[in-house]
């Protein structure tokens, strides 16, 4: 993805200023107004004829 090149962390902001957060399990995703999950890894995976 050319948005996250050269990123080192990477914070997702909701419409409703909450951010996605992954949760200690591994696999639980939450919404949350603070922003930091220090020790999450997140994969992206581009789905094609989907521009957003």
């Amino acid at each position: 993805m050319e948005f996250f090149n050269k990123a080192k962390a990477v914070r997702l902001k909701s419409h409703l200023d909450k951010y996605l957060y992954a949760a200690d399990d591994e696999e639980t995703v939450r919404q949350t107004r603070n922003g930091s999950s220090q020790k999450a890894w997140w994969t992206v995976e581009l789905v094609d004829g989907k521009s957003h």
